[in-house]
């Protein structure tokens, strides 16, 4: 959890980079300690989100660097949380199943 929510300051205080890395990482560890929220209510204490991550924050991280790893990483995420959507969860899932190949293509090539 501590990841998380590092990652989850880092990212709103503009360091994308180092974000990425930290929410990918926590993730992988373990998966429950990623608080997701797609879309915070009109009433909600800003204070309280460096407590979560939402679809907009988690939006600019996968975009922030394409071809980086964690950007995978956050694309699985991204299908987990959002793939059952009507409109737009198929997109997700197949996104998600692409970054899938590119990690399991870039784990077997260091496999020496």
């Amino acid at each position: 959890t501590e990841i998380f929510l590092n990652g989850v300051k880092l990212a709103r205080s503009g360091d994308l980079e180092a974000a990425t890395a930290q929410i990918a990482c926590a993730y992988l560890l373990h998966f429950s300690s990623i608080n997701f929220m797609p879309t915070f209510p009109e009433n909600f204490n800003a204070a309280e989100k460096i407590f979560f991550l939402d679809y907009d924050l988690l939006e600019k991280l996968i975009n922030h660097d394409h071809n980086s790893l964690s950007s995978s990483v956050l694309r699985m995420m991204l299908a987990v949380w959002m793939g059952s959507l009507p409109e737009h969860g198929q997109g997700f899932i197949a996104g998600a199943m692409v970054h899938i190949d590119r990690l399991l293509e870039y784990i077997e090539n260091r496999l020496e």
